[in-house]
């Protein structure tokens, strides 16, 4: 008899909240319990999309892209100055000082962590592209929506979010986060054919290659709302690990945020050719310094939108490094 099971997926299929869907389904049929309620499966979803109110739903979803796509900045990454084979890198970063860090800012404005998170991001992404609005999209896994819940499918979609972050305090670049959540919550159920024909029609219009290939995503799941931290955590240094690079990616940028207990653990998987790894180095530890930086004290706003010295060093100093990785 076989030990263990092992099983893939495809998104295309499904995502990460069907499997689960799948798996207390199976569970169920296993124990002879009552089987949990079916969710709206695909077939029934396409009929739905073709209803008036979800034909509104995706109106209204264009419109709110439309105008943030005509406010983020143009074409905000060039070419590398150090490419690699294979072309996307993955950087991970577990980061104990940052968790008390973020915890505390939360407190301070009276919101879950996850805002304080984005805000965290979109500083350093407005650093390393020299910009002063941080344009990303935010993953929303639409299983709020009725008879999603339990639904056998991939529902997660992306909203393109448009944070400025130029002169202003910390605290105020939460909670424009905060807002560029909620509206992506309700802004993120949309025809992804009709999405990308305006994309491509606004950069037209703009005579611009508008980057929107940039996102944030917060997959923790049982570790969400823990907020007891150590203080003690604040003295830890973090720890970088470098994983399988890719050959393919569809995106310039993705910046994960990994379920684990009493630190924050983030993935950065970048393409090296937009990007590169000492510049990816320099990203990750910028987010755990504005953290750190920001929980003592709201009062410094982010007039400089490149990264600080110390991080600039890190550039030099990591090059040799990282070519030997």
């Amino acid at each position: 008899m076989p030990a263990h099971v092992v099983a893939a997926y495809s998104h295309v299929a499904t995502d990460v909240y069907g499997l689960d869907a799948l798996v207390a389904d199976l569970l169920a049929a296993e124990a002879g319990s009552e089987q949990p309620a079916m969710g709206t499966q695909p077939l029934e979803q396409a009929r739905q999309q073709r209803a008036p109110a979800a034909q509104r739903q995706n109106a209204i979803a264009l419109r709110h892209a439309e105008k943030v796509l005509r406010a983020i900045p143009e074409q905000r990454f060039g070419q590398s100055t150090d490419p690699r084979e294979p072309r996307w890198w993955q950087l991970g970063y577990h980061s104990p000082a940052s968790f008390p860090a973020v915890c505390a800012i939360a407190a301070r404005n009276r919101v879950h962590t996850t805002p304080v998170l984005l805000a965290g991001f979109a500083v350093a992404l407005c650093r390393l592209t020299g910009t002063g609005v941080a344009a990303t999209r935010l993953m929303v896994n639409n299983r709020f929506r009725p008879g999603f819940a339990s639904s056998v499918s991939p529902l997660a979609q992306s909203c393109v979010a448009a944070i400025e972050v130029a002169d202003s305090t910390f605290d105020e670049v939460v909670a424009r986060a905060w807002r560029a959540l909620t509206l992506a919550g309700r802004h993120s159920y949309f025809d992804p054919n009709e999405m990308a024909e305006l994309v491509a029609a606004v950069g037209r219009e703009r005579g611009a290659d508008l980057h929107v290939d940039v996102c944030f995503n917060d997959r923790r799941r049982t570790h969400l709302t823990q907020t007891d931290a150590d203080p003690a955590a604040a003295g830890r240094p973090g720890t970088l690990r470098w994983e399988r690079p890719l050959d393919n990616y569809d995106h310039t940028a993705f910046f994960h945020i990994n379920d684990v207990p009493d630190a924050f653990d983030y993935l950065l998987c970048a393409d090296t050719h937009r990007v590169s790894p000492a510049e990816m180095e320099a990203m990750v530890r910028c987010v755990e310094d504005v953290f750190v930086s920001a929980a003592s004290s709201d009062s410094r706003k982010n007039h400089d939108h490149r990264f600080s010295v110390i991080q600039r060093k890190i550039l030099i100093v990591r090059r040799n490094h990282v070519a030997n990785v």
